[in-house]
């Protein structure tokens, strides 16, 4: 399954409140949404580390934007394979990341040129595959085929605060273990439902799409 294809699309739609809550879907793969943390020392020294070190295959790099009038920085350590990234990133764990409090991460970045990079993220996540209540396939328009995942109310009211407190930050959405996506929250989310998009030509978004939903069973 290419999960690092994908890239999320986060939406406010409504989702259904009522006084019978859905069961949580069971599962095959695991999900997770979680606070990026940004501008720390630790991310820029790591980066700077694989900048100016001897491994032409392992770099650092960095992104900068600008939200509600706040400047952001995201420093991280990049290669075109995740092997090669782990195999630099992992002897240097212990030295770059804060055990218990936030973790390092690999995802996929696809936008202008594909790679694979880190990410620093909080250890708690903010909602996980304990809160989809729903799972719906979307693969009408392949060129846009993706997964809807709905949260019950635990989730809905955690997103919504998380997506409030943190505007102007990024939230990682995370499924099985690769970070697809790290959008830049630019206002409150209340809906409780999220979509994710799948990348690659027209077939492999769908297929890749299908996979997911196959991953997760639910009750409704």
């Amino acid at each position: 399954m290419k999960v690092g294809w994908a890239v999320v699309v986060v939406v406010g739609c409504e989702s259904s409140t009522g006084a019978n809550e859905p069961a949580p879907c069971k599962h095959t793969l695991s999900f997770a949404i979680e606070r990026v943390i940004e501008d720390r020392k630790e991310m820029v020294q790591m980066a700077q580390a694989a900048r100016y070190g001897r491994n032409g295959d392992v770099t650092g790099d960095h992104e900068t934007w600008t939200s509600h009038d706040e400047g952001h920085e995201d420093s991280f350590v990049r290669s075109d394979r995740r092997d090669t990234l782990a195999a630099w990133v992992e002897p240097r764990r212990a030295q770059f990341e804060q055990t218990g409090r936030v973790a390092i991460k690999y995802g996929e970045q696809e936008l202008r040129e594909r790679y694979w990079r880190t990410y620093y993220v909080a250890v708690k996540p903010i909602v996980t595959e304990q809160d989809v209540v729903e799972v719906e396939l979307d693969v009408a328009r392949p060129e846009r085929a993706g997964v809807w995942f709905t949260f019950g109310a635990r989730g809905r009211a955690a997103f919504a605060k998380a997506t409030e407190t943190v505007q102007g930050h990024k939230l990682a959405f995370e499924i099985g273990v690769v970070i697809t996506s790290a959008p830049i929250v630019e206002g409150a989310i209340e809906g409780g439902r999220v979509m994710v998009r799948t990348g690659g030509t027209p077939a492999e978004r769908v297929a890749d799409a299908k996979r997911i939903a196959a991953a997760f069973s639910c009750a409704n």
